[in-house]
């Protein structure tokens, strides 16, 4: 611990006086040339010990003084300090990551991905719905965005999202517990706690017969294992429409918690937490209860779905329902999400 606290210091002071970055950048980046005189034969120590700082071939790199300025070369010192450096040459800027912070790519390199990701998506329509909208959201709090893609029916059955990330290299499907792309209902919130760094998909059941997308509820939780994301179930909610009564009918409830509080509805609605690897049976004050365990009332929560920006395929459901419904999306919509992406983090 001794050592990164001096070397952390060192590193503020070093970055006090560093106006010029000296390390290999991509050909992207093409910063002003000009010629200048210098002063070399700079002696660098690390905590006190002799530091020789070398490029990524391992030649020797200077530091050198300019105007009563030292100059240092900033790669081969971050990584000296188990510091990770990007170079995004979008903006002509350099990212230095701290321990814990590591695996954040630079908006280059993750836009390229999702740009050749998107010109080449293709679902199956004998499987999955058309394309309606495109959605990017931070849902693992690491500044880099996920991809939620809206499937859509173009009528009464609604649809849902699928989720894709970026792995550091290419664009990776979210999996449920099964190992297939995580689906979950566009009725359904994205709730995210920036504190706890816990995020939940939450779909609350709204009607005991009619509309299929309001008979039924659950919670599953997003997970980041080691960068990798993964759905898994916690609750789940239905309704037993072979026990649903008239009488049960005149309960006029619009809430899910008003539907699991009234007990004479228990015996239509079933109810079922996910623990050590299988299903349980659970009764409905139980899943209300483990709920709001999961999700208090009045939470610090926000929902993602409201965050980034969205491209729309379509003016309209009602004009998907009408058109093509093989419509792709474009390279100036790919550069019109993207370019809301980055407001957002502005």
């Amino acid at each position: 611990m001794k050592r990164r606290k001096k070397s952390g210091y060192l590193l503020m002071a070093m970055l006090t006086l560093l106006l010029l970055f000296i390390f290999a950048l991509p050909a992207e980046a093409e910063p002003a040339a000009n010629t200048i005189k210098v002063y070399t034969g700079i002696n660098m120590y690390l905590d006190g010990a002799g530091f020789a700082p070398k490029d990524s071939n391992g030649d020797p790199i200077e530091a050198f003084i300019h105007s009563g300025v030292t100059y240092l070369p900033l790669r081969a010192l971050s990584q000296a300090l188990d510091l990770r450096v990007d170079w995004d040459g979008g903006r002509q800027s350099v990212y230095l990551w701290s321990e814990g912070k590591g695996g954040i790519a630079p908006f280059t390199a993750y836009a390229a991905a999702y740009r050749e990701f998107l010109l080449d998506f293709e679902i199956d329509l004998n499987v999955d719905f058309p394309v309606y909208a495109y959605h990017l959201l931070d849902i693992n709090f690491d500044g880099v965005p996920e991809l939620g893609v809206w499937h859509h029916s173009g009528g009464s059955l609604g649809g849902y999202f699928t989720y894709y990330y970026f792995d550091g290299e290419k664009i990776a499907a979210v999996l449920d517990d099964q190992g297939l792309p995580a689906k979950s209902s566009d009725q359904a919130r994205t709730l995210a706690d920036p504190e706890s760094k816990k995020v939940y998909f939450l779909q609350e059941m709204g009607s005991l017969q009619g509309n299929p997308n309001l008979t039924y509820g659950y919670v599953r939780e997003m997970i980041d294992r080691g960068g990798a994301l993964s759905v898994y179930d916690i609750l789940s909610l239905r309704v037993d429409e072979e026990s649903v009564s008239e009488k049960h009918l005149e309960k006029r409830y619009y809430y899910e918690d008003d539907f699991l509080s009234d007990a004479e509805l228990d015996g239509c609605l079933i109810t079922r937490y996910y623990s050590g690897g299988e299903w349980r049976e659970i009764s409905s004050g139980e899943y209300l209860k483990l709920k709001r365990e999961l999700i208090p009332a009045g939470n610090n929560f926000a929902d993602l779905r409201e965050t980034g920006g969205y491209v729309y395929l379509y003016d309209s459901i009602v004009k998907m329902s009408a058109d093509d419904d093989s419509v792709r999306i474009t390279a100036e919509q790919i550069d019109t999400l993207l370019s809301m992406w980055r407001q957002y983090l502005e």
